[in-house]
């Protein structure tokens, strides 16, 4: 019985670290895509941002976990959009070819909470 369970734990143990992505989404300018997703090496969600017209790329870890449900999406304005189960919702903005991460304002909240349902 002993053996049992630990296989059971092992496997949902295993289920349970895979890598999802998500992308590529284009910005509502045009001027930006995105992609986001973990790594083998790592659950945090890793949003990647690249520029269409100099196609550079920009990357930022987030605190969010891959193993809890999550989404993203682009609000009006060209703000990236992360809504997570864990974390909850943050905006990334790009600036001076970084993205800089805040808290999301009303209307982003309601974006980011848009994606989350069509992917739940």
């Amino acid at each position: 019985m002993k053996s049992f369970m630990r296989i059971c734990i092992i496997f949902m143990f295993m289920a349970g670290c895979g890598s999802s992505s998500v992308g590529p989404l284009t910005s509502p300018s045009g001027a930006f895509i995105a992609h986001a997703g973990s790594s083998a090496e790592s659950p945090l969600i890793v949003l990647r941002v690249q520029e269409t017209r100099t196609k550079r790329e920009i990357t930022f870890q987030t605190g969010a976990s891959d193993i809890q449900k999550w989404a993203i999406a682009w609000s009006p304005a060209n703000t990236l959009v992360l809504y997570s189960s864990d974390i909850g919702i943050y905006a990334y903005e790009v600036k001076d070819g970084k993205l800089v991460e805040r808290l999301a304002n009303d209307s982003e909240k309601e974006v980011g909470r848009s994606a989350y349902r069509k992917h739940t």
